[in-house]
């Protein structure tokens, strides 16, 4: 079992934090309907969890923020990649996010990039793949597309904070 020493505090943010996640994914992202504003909303929600992981963990993220350049997604990603270790990852059940991630700002850019863009629902199913839990195939396109990205941003989110390792007792069972 892996436990913190202050367990309670870190859960209690936790949850906080995960439910202001969960309510603007919910207010953003369409459950049905457009497939091109389901991508659009969706990369975009990621997009924010990604700056999350940025403005919690690199001190001077403002400098980022506030450039006059703006930040390209696929180059944010690789910042909070970069800043993630792979053990966190791995602690929390995230180590397939960064493929996901990449394959929903491919799909986008399809879409942005193209008048018309045909293998889109093909290209949906495909990002939909990439993460672990998925609906089953009797559900519509969308909504396995809204799921996928919901477990993306849960998975970002989780990510945000790091582990303090120094706080980490590690007890193993006989």
């Amino acid at each position: 079992m892996i436990k913190t020493k202050t367990e309670e505090k870190t859960i209690e943010n936790t949850f906080s934090h995960f439910e202001e996640m969960l309510e603007q994914f919910d207010k953003h992202m369409p459950y049905d309907g457009d497939y091109n504003l389901s991508i659009l909303k969706g990369h975009l929600l990621v997009q924010e969890r990604l700056w999350g992981i940025l403005k919690r963990r690199l001190p001077n993220h403002d400098v980022l923020a506030n450039s006059t350049k703006p930040i390209e997604f696929y180059t944010l990603m690789l910042f909070a990649q970069a800043l993630v270790q792979h053990e966190d990852a791995e602690i929390n059940n995230a180590a397939w996010i960064w493929k996901a991630v990449t394959g929903l700002n491919s799909l986008r850019n399809k879409i942005a990039h193209n008048l018309e863009y045909s293998g889109l629902l093909d290209k949906m199913q495909d990002v939909s793949s990439l993460v672990p839990e998925q609906l089953s195939n009797d559900q519509d396109i969308v909504q396995k597309f809204y799921y996928a990205c919901a477990q993306m941003c849960t998975a970002l989110t989780s990510l945000e904070v790091p582990i303090d390792w120094t706080e980490v007792e590690i007890e193993i069972e006989k």
